[in-house]
């Protein structure tokens, strides 16, 4: 979704305020970090670089504008900064059974699925809060000075920009909210992003990961773990386990053709 004038000069990233309406989902490789997170209730922020995205939030988005990169006087040190962000996403659907997301991110079907309750992440670390990510049919035009976005209950335009850090941050929340439309739009995807906010990661206790960050949490808020049928049964029993103490829903998820159609089972692992 994009909310754009007829001019295509301003971009409201957040979406007149969109809430979401279905579920929320995180899909998870079987990675140690990923299933210590769950167990320590804990949320991983990826650094941009380790994103599948060649284009995402890289400075492939800012490189080719000459004009903006002279105005704010752009260097490596600008691009490692952008690089320092941490970013986490997740997928608002109907259900868990995009096998799309199963094959791509969760190793197909060797990794889990989290669904998570939106209001227990949203106003607990602002900052840090869910953003719908917004597609694009082409990269925002940083050469266009008069190019007006909003985020994050900010508004400016890119000459407002300067090489000042802070001033940078608010560009660099954007850039983490677009993606190409043509190609990622059916994820419908939402963001958690860190930023530049060294106080905040002080109060937060946020841990630094050489690809990313690890967000502790306050509360439960998982609804429910979805476990895919590849995942051995000593993984399978310590991800169980974690759910029953936490008091959430658990199951086992396996691609099955149902009524001649390709489907996906999702059945109770208690």
């Amino acid at each position: 979704m994009c909310l754009c004038n007829k001019d295509n000069l301003f971009i409201d990233f957040d979406q007149n305020e969109r809430e979401i309406k279905k579920k929320l989902f995180k899909y998870y490789p079987l990675r140690d970090y990923h299933i210590r997170a769950f167990l320590n209730k804990e949320l991983f922020f990826a650094r941009p670089s380790v994103l599948n995205d060649c284009f995402d939030t890289t400075e492939r988005l800012i490189d080719p504008f000459p004009i903006f990169k002279e105005r704010v006087k752009w260097t490596t040190t600008n691009a490692i900064l952008l690089d320092s962000h941490g970013i986490c996403s997740f997928m608002e659907a109907d259900s868990v059974k995009d096998s799309r997301m199963w094959a791509f991110y969760a190793e197909n079907f060797n990794g889990f699925a989290l669904e998570f309750n939106p209001s227990d992440l949203n106003d607990r670390y602002h900052p840090i809060r869910l953003q719908p990510v917004t597609y694009l049919e082409t990269p925002l035009d940083l050469d266009n000075l008069n190019l007006k976005l909003k985020a994050s209950w900010t508004d400016f335009q890119i000459k407002d920009i300067t090489k000042d850090e802070q001033s940078l941050d608010r560009l660099f929340q954007c850039i983490h909210l677009e993606k190409d439309k043509k190609v990622w739009a059916s994820e419908n995807e939402w963001r958690m992003l860190i930023g530049n906010i060294a106080p905040k990661r002080k109060c937060f206790n946020i841990k630094k990961l050489p690809n990313g960050y690890l967000l502790p949490l306050d509360n439960i808020p998982y609804k429910n773990i979805f476990i895919g049928y590849k995942i051995s049964d000593c993984n399978r029993k310590v991800l169980l386990d974690t759910a029953l103490s936490y008091g959430i829903g658990a199951y086992i998820v396996t691609p099955k053709i149902i009524d001649k159609h390709w489907d996906v089972d999702i059945v109770s692992a208690y």
